[in-house]
């Protein structure tokens, strides 16, 4: 059997002394001890027949797990196969902002926290595009996603357009799911409630490092915002056994990782801990050079050691790449990232829920995996996915062509599969 190496190999050394085998298209690994590293290493570079039949069961289970194909497979047809998957053809997802109004006003939020509100022609708007989108596309998943601003001061147009949504779904047989990202400062009991009968299910909140910092970031005058949160999350998963949730820790070079685990442990118990996944992310005004390998290292350790589950680095293809993914903005703008401003709409929602587009959206006609892409032809490809669709239209409309955006991607990637590795020891 005639056998090629893939391309999505890396091979790492550990700490340890070992090195690490891992294949970015199948997200398979395994290690192998120092001394058997370079023989190890130079039978899945260069496989060659007589290797095969001396190695045969091995070069076998290597095939399987795609660190070696058949040399007439088309690997890159596979890597289109994973990018056409991954997008989703038949799931949309919806993310709303129901305002750009906060309670709260952290040094490092991109928002301007204009007082605007969804008005009720916006959400009937809304309402009819979420009925004409979701059987026109014959959308057999929806997921609608509310963000801010803080979403929870509109709390009843949520509960109002989730609830609609919800009920339409089940009349036509669509899956259904809602998130939210907030601060969690405002998500009561009852709330709670209503949002389990709407099959609000999805949390992201944020911390900003353990209670000092965190008060330093979202001031509350007489208050800690570090206890009300983390009191509301205990709540949340007490009270909705559905509830996915993301604590988002928003981190610099001064995170006190210790004193952090400590005082989450003082109001989470233990046993709580596997219902929350941890996702740890550098602010990014933060230079990452100021952050220490080390100290993204022991962040991740401490996660798993104290049981939580561990959120992978942000790799991979970005939600807002999705065939089907729009965002609306409280005025009826319409756009594609959720990081566009109201100016940068390139759309609106009409009187008769129709998405209107008055500005082309250049990735559109954009190929990722095209030979004018930069990324086609990388290594890193399956894990990396490229700049975020909002990096690649400004670089389109400013120099006509994509460039890999990393400054370090090779420790982009290390931290992923460092986090996949120890995700996947500790299940």
């Amino acid at each position: 059997m005639i056998m090629k190496t893939s391309k999505y190999n890396y091979f790492i050394s550990q700490e340890s002394g070992k090195m690490l085998v891992f294949n970015g298209r199948t997200k398979r690994f395994f290690e192998v001890s120092e001394r058997n590293a370079t023989a190890f290493r130079d039978i899945i570079e260069n496989p060659t027949a007589e290797k095969f039949e001396q190695y045969k069961l091995f070069y076998l289970r290597m095939r399987d797990e795609g660190f070696v194909l058949e040399d007439e497979v088309d690997e890159f047809k596979l890597i289109v196969e994973d990018y056409n998957r991954m997008r989703g053809p038949q799931r949309y997802m919806l993310l709303v902002y129901t305002t750009y109004q906060c309670n709260l006003r952290c040094w490092y939020c991109i928002q301007q926290h204009k007082d605007l509100y969804m008005s009720k022609e916006i959400a009937n708007r809304l309402k009819k595009h979420i009925s004409k989108y979701l059987l026109e596309n014959k959308i057999k998943e929806f997921d609608l996603a509310w963000f801010g601003g803080e979403p929870l001061l509109s709390s009843d147009l949520i509960v109002d357009i989730t609830t609609y949504a919800k009920d339409f779904c089940e009349k036509h047989h669509i899956s259904f799911v809602s998130g939210i990202t907030s601060n969690g400062l405002l998500l009561t009991d009852d709330l709670i409630r209503k949002f389990r009968e709407i099959n609000l299910y999805n949390y992201q909140i944020t911390l900003d490092g353990a209670r000092e910092q965190h008060n330093k970031v979202k001031k509350m005058e007489g208050q800690s915002a570090f206890d009300i949160t983390l009191t509301n999350i205990k709540s949340l998963i007490e009270l909705m056994p559905e509830a996915n949730l993301n604590l988002r820790i928003n981190y610099t070079e001064k995170l006190d990782i210790n004193q952090l685990m400590t005082e989450i442990n003082e109001i989470i118990p233990y046993y709580l801990h596997k219902r929350i996944k941890i996702s740890p992310r550098k602010v990014w005004q933060v230079q990452e050079e100021r952050i220490s390998q080390k100290l993204e290292r022991e962040l991740r350790e401490k996660i798993v050691m104290n049981n939580f589950i561990q959120d992978c680095q942000t790799m991979g293809l970005c939600y807002v790449a999705n065939k089907h993914f729009h965002t609306i903005f409280p005025d009826g703008g319409v756009t594609k990232c959720d990081n566009d401003e109201l100016k940068e709409a390139r759309g609106f929602l009409d009187e008769a829920g129709n998405i209107v587009f008055h500005k082309e959206n250049v990735l559109e006609k954009f190929d990722l995996l095209g030979e004018q892409s930069v990324c086609a032809g990388c290594s890193y490809l399956p894990i990396c996915w490229g700049p975020c669709p909002k990096t690649i239209n400004r670089m389109l409309e400013s120099t006509g062509k994509v460039t890999c955006y990393h400054n370090d991607l090779e420790r982009h990637i290390r931290n992923y599969i460092d986090d996949f590795v120890v995700n996947f020891k500790s299940e």
